[in-house]
């Protein structure tokens, strides 16, 4: 399969909502292990959260690896981007919907619950990816594009870079894994 190419895949630009849903334990780290709000300039950190209850609890907790690319690595790519993995049971209200959540940085950052991810390759050490994503403050949902290069946590906070080819077999590879028609 080829490798990315010149062209850039831009994340959505969409304004930010002025409906926010607070959370009570932002700034705080609980023993329930709920995770912190961050500063706008840090790297958004990843956690599990509930999208019946809104529970939140720390990505290791859930996951049993230390992190997003281990999670691609350990489990996305073995299972071959089978959907089921993004989804696991709350352990608070015992539905299962616990999601990864993770802040895509604004100038307000916004909280997104991954409800998608396809990717492709590997292509040695690299896994370019796309995520779609649902807001904490509305039902409408958002492509993000990413990459792991490794182990290493830099290209989930950059936009990965497709040729047209390779978006055509990323977005039928979305439309066979979730079962809904990509445009």
């Amino acid at each position: 399969m080829a490798g990315p190419s010149a062209a850039l895949v831009a994340l959505t630009r969409s304004a930010p909502s002025s409906r926010t849903r607070s959370n009570p334990a932002a700034g705080t780290v609980s023993c329930a292990a709920r995770v912190p709000v961050l500063d706008a300039g840090l790297m958004p950190p990843y956690w599990w959260e509930c999208c019946d209850c809104r529970a939140k609890f720390d990505f290791q907790r859930i996951a049993g690896v230390r992190g997003m690319p281990d999670f691609v690595w350990d489990h996305l790519v073995p299972a071959g981007w089978d959907q089921s993995v993004l989804v696991r049971p709350c352990p608070t209200c015992r539905k299962v919907c616990l999601r990864v959540g993770y802040q895509f940085p604004r100038r307000n950052n916004v909280g997104l619950l991954l409800i998608h991810a396809v990717g492709l390759g590997p292509i040695d050490d690299y896994v370019p990816m796309m995520w779609e994503t649902q807001p904490d403050d509305s039902d409408d949902t958002f492509f993000d594009f990413k990459y792991v290069r490794g182990r290493s946590v830099w290209g989930l906070n950059k936009p990965a870079v497709f040729s047209r080819i390779n978006l055509r077999v990323l977005f039928g590879m979305f439309a066979e894994k979730t079962g809904q028609p990509f445009p």
